[in-house]
């Protein structure tokens, strides 16, 4: 895909239509028309293949999970819990 911002891209896509004669080089305007629609069609269709699928919170955390490469930059979480503390001392009982 040419990208048709840059005006010296486009030029050469023109020139390669260019009919040459003793008098110069022409181009017939549908000739550009075409190129330039389909230029813009293949920019859609690679902008539609960029963007993501919607999806919710789980199913992006699940997707971000599977891949290996993302999760190198998450520090690793301990798979079983460790012994838990009481924030405070226990109270005795004051039926006792």
């Amino acid at each position: 895909m040419t990208d048709t911002s840059n005006i010296n891209e486009v030029m050469a896509l023109i020139e390669e239509k260019a009919i040459r004669t003793k008098e110069g080089s022409f181009v017939k305007l549908d000739d550009v028309r075409r190129l330039l629609e389909s230029q813009q069609k293949t920019a859609e269709e690679e902008k539609k293949s960029d963007i993501p699928e919607r999806m919710s919170a789980e199913q992006a955390r699940a997707r971000i999970k599977k891949d290996p490469e993302i999760m190198k930059q998450f520090p690793a979480t301990p798979r079983e819990p460790g012994k838990s503390i009481p924030a405070n001392e226990p109270q005795s009982s004051s039926r006792t």
